[in-house]
């Protein structure tokens, strides 16, 4: 059984998950590889950059990611000699008429690392629902490509119809979502994102390097962007503004992402790096004593999954995915968007006394690679045989 892990990016959540259950796999004995958009020196083609730049400002009725129009790059000779493939990003590497025909032939798969593989284009839908039926009146795009966006969305459907295509889901929220639209008989597989094994601290062990300040109590943020609007920095400010004086100088803010931000507060000590860049750190989270995810959007992001996995609890935000991660190990989803909700459960979250090598034993247990490699593995197998 050889697969293929088809991914545009080898970064990102979606890319990154990718290649975190190809190990998964080869760690339980599959014979997985990863194909991707990506050149040996890890730049993009021209025409996969200009085919987003165009959308950005042609198609798109705001900043919200819509991928209605994708470039090709990936060839049929490229993944000819697999058994099984099994897609996660694919802009600009694939497209969807061109995935339903490779399962034609052989077992596909399609992991939902966000809503991009049931509606017309649009990454997110926010409160539309109309990929429920045919997305014909997009309110994330101009008027004018409003029939393209239809016709993709005709392509995602029969995609989804397809006896041949299996469909995976990090989360139970986006696998309920997608249940709606496609045949009753037909399952959605929930496999969360696999997370490797890390070391852990039993103590904090503070470095000069990060400018951490003993005995204070390191809050963290992590996000390859730290100034997206869709993972709530801002929110996080606000929240920590609202906690009491005394409370906010026994804090440490740790940032962990591209970009620079500006936190004004006398009170609360910041620091700030690109992991595996500027410092050499692999594991920020072995310095956190708890990280905030107050994501507005967000599907089943690996940040939860790598935190619980080094010994440190989390606080999230209260939508899509996020709080049935947060509930399988106790810890609290809130109305981040709420300054005064979001202090209350960081002032509870101060005083919580737990064992950091319990959590990262638990956490093994739904994230680990044996756990991911195996369930999915079963899954290709079945696959096969129905064949």
């Amino acid at each position: 059984m050889r697969v293929a892990q088809i991914t545009t990016s080898l970064k990102g959540g979606a890319g990154i998950a990718a290649v975190r259950l190809s190990q998964a796999l080869v760690h339980v004995g599959v014979d997985s590889e990863i194909v991707s958009q990506r050149t040996a020196g890890g730049r993009t083609s021209l025409s996969s950059k200009a085919t987003t730049i165009l959308q950005r400002f042609l198609v798109q009725s705001s900043s919200n990611l819509v991928t209605t129009f994708s470039h090709t790059a990936l060839t049929s000779e490229a993944v000819e000699n697999f058994d099984i493939l099994h897609f996660h990003s694919t802009y600009n590497l694939v497209k969807i008429g061109e995935i339903l025909q490779h399962a034609g032939d052989r077992p596909v798969f399609i992991t939902l690392h966000d809503q991009r593989s049931i509606t017309g284009g649009c990454h997110y839908s926010g409160e539309c629902v109309q990929f429920s039926e045919d997305c014909s009146h997009c309110p994330q795009v101009k008027k004018l490509f409003w029939s393209q966006v239809a016709r993709e969305k005709k392509l995602v459907n029969d995609l989804l119809q397809s006896s041949q295509v299996h469909i995976v889901s990090p989360s139970t929220w986006l696998a309920e979502i997608t249940s709606q639209i496609i045949p009753p008989a037909k399952p959605v597989h929930i496999v969360r994102n696999p997370i490797p094994a890390t070391t852990i601290a039993d103590e904090i062990n503070l470095v000069k390097e990060l400018r951490l300040e003993e005995k204070k109590f390191v809050i963290g943020f992590v996000s390859a962007n730290l100034t997206n609007p869709l993972k709530g920095i801002e929110d996080l400010f606000n929240a920590l503004n609202k906690l009491p004086l005394d409370i906010q100088r026994k804090i440490h803010l740790l940032l962990v992402g591209k970009s620079s931000v500006n936190f004004r507060n006398e009170n609360i000590s910041t620091s700030s790096f690109v992991m595996n860049n500027d410092i050499l750190i692999e594991n920020p989270y072995a310095f956190m004593n708890l990280l905030l995810v107050p994501s507005r959007q967000d599907n089943s992001p690996n940040v939860i999954g790598e935190a619980f996995m080094s010994g440190t609890r989390v606080i999230g935000s209260s939508v899509g995915g996020i709080p049935e991660l947060l509930n399988e190990l106790d810890c609290a989803a809130v109305d981040t968007t709420s300054p005064n909700l979001f202090a209350k459960a960081i002032l509870r979250e101060m005083q919580h006394k737990y064992s950091r090598a319990e959590l990262s034993q638990n956490a093994q247990k739904i994230f680990g690679f044996s756990r991911i490699g195996d369930q999915v593995k079963s899954l290709y197998q079945e696959a096969l045989r129905n064949a």
